[in-house]
């Protein structure tokens, strides 16, 4: 099982690079890989994503976004991280899947902290980054919630895409994490 979750906002060390595809090998601070293509690089031209390229060192730290998660030929998780914070995050699913069976698990100390993030009725505003097991997945920061779909409220389900800013309140802290509503 793996530590990171797409859609986390982590911290990582440069330890590999590849010249031929400008991509770097990160470790981040769960201890996994993570692969930091040069497309996902801060800069605004290819010049200066090049530059920054030759500037991330091994051992250099850098602060980087989940925006996918892959599994290796012996099925272990590696990562595709952005540099640029509010990248859109590809959901493990894709968009609009409803399959369950990478449902979110949190451990008790991991709920506890998360309760005292997201008391039940906290007002929060979060970003979009797509669908995932008949829920809408929100960014808040470094956690993303779920906001299922039977509690929309009379928002059109069409109106949640990606990148979207989102208000609702905190309906449960359980086992899958944060969950949200629009209703009441």
């Amino acid at each position: 099982m793996a530590l990171a979750s797409t859609g986390a906002t982590l911290n990582a060390e440069v330890i590999a690079r590849n010249h031929e595809k400008g991509s770097l090998t990160l470790e981040l601070d769960t201890g996994e890989r993570a692969v930091l293509p040069s497309g996902r690089m801060l800069g605004k031209t290819q010049q200066d994503r090049w530059e920054r390229f030759e500037r991330l060192t091994d051992g250099t730290e850098i602060r980087v976004l989940v925006i996918a998660q892959r599994e290796d030929r012996n099925f272990r998780p590696w990562f595709i991280v952005s540099e640029r914070l509010d990248d859109d995050v590809e959901m493990p699913e894709g968009e609009g899947s409803d399959s369950a069976e990478t449902e979110p698990s949190v451990s008790h100390s991991q709920r506890e902290e998360l309760l005292r993030l997201f008391p039940v009725g906290k007002r929060v505003t979060g970003k979009v980054l797509g669908r995932r097991n008949g829920a809408i997945a929100v960014r808040l920061g470094t956690v993303v919630a779920l906001l299922p779909l039977a509690l929309i409220g009379s928002a059109k389900e069409s109106s949640f895409h990606s990148g979207v800013n989102v208000k609702a309140t905190v309906h449960e802290v359980g086992a899958s994490g944060v969950v949200l509503s629009r209703i009441g």
